[in-house]
């Protein structure tokens, strides 16, 4: 199943990505058992990079690009991991979100290590936007 993992810090999210299952990762959307990363634009909810491996790639085999695709319930789901940060009382954490084709975005798990992954999927350091939300309120 498909996941989204945002990175919060001081109730700011600061990163995104798209973890997409792959025959490799026998259906599980994790990247070190060969799932897709995919990038998301923290403002618009679009999927910029796709990675595999480490590496940047320009489409999955099996389905092609998901470049400029638009994630449903966006808003919902910065919501919904914020509240978790909140609740977990973690200043830094990922929060692992799923959409459910009946309840719309639910929580999976929260991770106060989230791995680093997301960086590429981004191509972006996670450390000049925790540094940068240091100085949202």
């Amino acid at each position: 199943m498909p996941d989204i993992r945002i990175i919060v810090h001081n109730l700011v999210p600061v990163m995104a990505m798209l973890r997409l299952p792959s025959v490799e990762s026998e259906g599980k959307a994790n990247l070190h058992l060969g799932a897709y990363g995919a990038g998301i634009d923290l403002a618009k909810g679009v999927v910029t990079y796709l990675t595999h491996r480490g590496k940047i790639i320009k489409e999955i085999p099996e389905i092609g690009s998901v470049k400029g695709l638009k994630i449903p319930y966006w808003d919902d789901i910065l919501r919904i991991a914020c509240q978790s940060q909140l609740a977990s009382n973690l200043g830094y954490m990922g929060a692992d979100i799923a959409i459910d084709k009946f309840l719309g975005p639910v929580l999976l798990e929260i991770n106060a290590r989230a791995g680093i992954g997301i960086q590429l999927a981004n191509l972006s350091p996670l450390r000049k936007r925790l540094e940068k939300s240091r100085e949202w309120k």
